[in-house]
């Protein structure tokens, strides 16, 4: 009878351990993302930027001739 207890909360530990890990993983997943899309949207600003100068710099040169 007590090898069918271990047996039993062993794979019961198992069981919980492994969906700890997925949550785990899943907040580490979302974690990863977020970096991502904070790179891209600073990728995203700065390229705004550069086409504003690049426009502004070309106003400036018609304006000059």
């Amino acid at each position: 009878m007590n090898i069918f207890n271990i047996l039993l909360y062993s794979g019961t530990l198992l069981i919980v351990v492994g969906f700890l890990l997925f949550l785990y993983c899943e907040m580490k997943e979302r974690e990863i993302d977020r970096k991502l899309a904070e790179n891209q949207r600073f990728i995203d600003a700065v390229l705004r930027t550069q086409q504003l100068q690049n426009i502004r710099k070309d106003i400036n040169e018609k304006s000059k001739t």
